[in-house]
């Protein structure tokens, strides 16, 4: 059981890991990560139904908030979850080195949160991301922010979110 819980936790951190990533490269130009987490090894994610098809305009790390508004640090350079040993308390590394963008949330905006099962089973090369309802007051520090929407000027009025934090 041990052994299945350490399995589940580094794989829910590699799969994190994954997504920042490829969220720092969708900045820069449009793909699909629907289906794509690099790394050491090759972990597949099939999406949640209820998101868009779309890949995200806009994936980073919460940065603060202002009334109905977030702000995402772009560019992210580390989203991993670290022990150093089975009684060593978890240390979570988060940053970004890009710009920090806005996304207006209105209240046509769908929020998601990330309730994936990382301890659940993987079939072949692919894992089930599945999401719930969220709130806007409960994305805060520490959360990898997707945002699908459209741009208008410097910012990004947000069709949906999805939030995610580390186990």
């Amino acid at each position: 059981m041990r052994r299945r819980g350490a399995i589940g936790l580094g794989l829910a951190a590699m799969v994190l890991i994954g997504a920042a990533f490829v969220g720092g490269q969708l900045l820069n130009r449009p793909t699909n990560a629907a289906s794509l987490f690099g790394g050491p090894s090759f972990i597949g994610r099939e999406r949640a139904k209820e998101l868009p098809g779309e890949a995200a305009a806009l994936i980073g790390i919460f940065d603060h908030r202002a009334d109905n508004s977030l702000f995402v640090g772009t560019h992210v350079t580390k989203f991993e979850r670290r022990r150093e040993c089975d009684t060593c308390p978890v240390q979570r590394n988060i940053a970004y080195d890009g710009p920090v963008v806005e996304a207006v949330v209105t209240r046509d905006t769908i929020i998601y949160r990330n309730a994936t099962n990382f301890d659940g089973p993987i079939v072949g090369d692919k894992s089930q991301e599945v999401v719930a309802p969220g709130k806007l007051d409960d994305i805060g520090s520490q959360a990898l922010v997707e945002v699908w929407g459209e741009r208008q000027g410097d910012r990004l009025v947000a069709r949906a979110i999805l939030y995610s934090y580390l186990p």
